[in-house]
């Protein structure tokens, strides 16, 4: 059975790699309007760590060990992930309600194959892009400082 400790560092690093997925995501929608691919593969990875800050957070005794490994009294771990965990449930239904689909709600296929025999591969608005590239960048904000600490 891993110890408090290993799983605290296990949870910082699911909080690092949230923060560098979201970062990397806002940056290449920064660029360009997402397609179903990108958001898919980001929202995918999301949902790994969400399901590892919900184990983690199981651990006995994991509040009061990040409060005594960072030295921040005020550090509270449990509310970090459940901010953490809330806004990626705001990501991933918004991926959800946004993924272009076809008449009756079927989700379109990636790949459109147009009349000439080209395709095109379908992707999101420039307004829907851009919410959830500020949804992305929100949710980088909300990892809290000590996740980037060596403890």
């Amino acid at each position: 059975m891993p110890s408090v400790a290993e799983e605290y560092h296990k949870g910082v690093e699911a909080m690092r790699g949230i923060h560098d997925q979201s970062v990397y995501f806002s940056g290449i929608t920064a660029t360009r309007n997402t397609d179903y691919l990108d958001t898919e593969h980001y929202t995918s990875f999301l949902r790994v760590q969400y399901n590892e800050l919900a184990r983690v957070r199981n651990t006995n005794g994991i509040g009061q060990y990040a409060k005594d490994v960072t030295g921040e009294p005020g550090a509270e771990l449990l509310a970090d992930y459940n901010a953490i965990q809330a806004q990626i449930d705001v990501i991933c239904q918004m991926s959800h309600d946004n993924t272009p689909k076809e008449p009756g709600g079927v989700w379109a296929e990636v790949v459109q194959v147009n009349a000439d025999g080209t395709w095109t591969r379908r992707s999101f608005t420039p307004t829907q892009t851009s919410s959830l590239r500020a949804e992305a960048d929100i949710l980088a904000s909300l990892i809290p400082s000590y996740a980037f600490r060596q403890t």
